[in-house]
């Protein structure tokens, strides 16, 4: 996978392996990337989380986990927080996350609102603290109202 390429392509090539891979339509159907014991957004590159493989250093490892639910389970993303997110300039704008949702969600969300460019580096911080965005506002306690 190439730095800028998304990791969906990945899944993507998997699936034209060979691999029955779920559709990213397929509601019923969870698939995950792991590295590191981290979660990965699919939607995000290995740029965005730092992951800068070169040509000398041994292939990356990856876990690709696949799971389908039965129309009798539901997934607990957990409670609704109202977060807000504090710009550089000191504006803010409010978005709405579940407790076990990543902020990759909350970092597309805010993208797309702005019309911001994957390519472009934005850092979310918490209490003085950079943010991973595999990480859930779980992670670190976060409650409804709290600023980002």
């Amino acid at each position: 996978i190439r730095k800028l390429e998304p990791f969906q392509a990945l899944v993507n090539r998997l699936s034209d392996d060979g691999l029955e891979v779920p559709s990213a339509s397929d509601v019923n159907a969870t698939i995950q990337l792991e590295f590191n014991g981290s979660l990965l957004d699919l939607t995000m590159t290995p740029k965005s989380y730092s992951i800068h493989p070169d040509i000398n250093s041994s292939p990356l490892s990856l876990r690709l986990r696949i799971s389908k639910t039965t129309l009798h389970q539901k997934v607990n993303l957990g409670h609704e927080l109202n977060l807000t997110l504090r710009l550089g300039n000191g504006e803010s704008e409010k978005f709405t996350l579940r407790s076990k949702e990543s902020f990759s969600k909350l970092l597309h969300s805010y993208r797309k609102s702005k019309s911001i460019s994957s390519l472009t580096k934005v850092v979310l911080e918490f209490d003085g603290e950079a943010l991973r965005m595999c990480d859930t506002p779980e992670t670190h306690d976060m409650e409804s109202e709290d600023i980002i």
